[in-house]
């Protein structure tokens, strides 16, 4: 069982300022370690960013070529809005789409 490495990047204006308490990202942070407990040691690099693209594709681009991550799991609060362009951040930095991983997260949650 090795360490898993994780990033966990919240997108929201208002936490990043302060104004608000992210809950969000912690509540993945456990949840990953819950998913993993005994058979994989979990490490999070956490990051609370603004709805802004591109610092959101210039954390992304840093987890995972400075941080080494092996998974990014990326929420927020903006919800589908203009200021949402978390989709496009990370669709700039990515080599290959697998909208396979997004709908199975979906379905899951229903």
């Amino acid at each position: 069982m090795g360490v898993l490495k994780t990033g966990v990047i919240t997108v929201s204006d208002r936490c990043s300022r302060g104004e608000a308490q992210d809950k969000s990202g912690p509540n993945l942070m456990r949840l990953l370690c819950e998913e993993f407990k005994g058979r994989r040691t979990i490490e999070t690099v956490y990051k609370c960013v603004e709805d802004d693209q591109e610092v959101i594709a210039a954390t992304l681009r840093q987890l995972c070529d400075e941080q080494n991550v092996s998974l990014v799991l990326t929420t927020g609060g903006t919800g589908l809005s203009s200021r949402d362009v978390t989709p496009e951040a990370t669709r700039s930095v990515i080599d290959r789409l697998a909208p396979g991983i997004s709908t199975a997260m979906m379905v899951q949650s229903l």
